[in-house]
């Protein structure tokens, strides 16, 4: 399977591969692939995705 890419999509690829763990791009699909499903099935059971930062609540997630 190939993907094709804006510019600026694939800049914001290598900014994400380069702040995160994933060695390859196919890596940093798989996971977030993984995380975004994750959060749309917490999102399905009514749970809302929320944001703490030192212990306080920042903000809810909108997606």
């Amino acid at each position: 399977m190939q993907f094709q890419f804006s510019n600026e999509t694939y800049k914001r690829l290598k900014d994400v591969k380069a702040k995160s763990d994933a060695i390859t791009f196919a890596e940093l699909v798989r996971n977030a692939l993984r995380i975004y499903e994750h959060l749309l099935d917490e999102r399905a059971q009514g749970n809302k995705i929320m944001v703490a930062q030192n212990d306080q609540l920042v903000k809810e997630l909108l997606f």
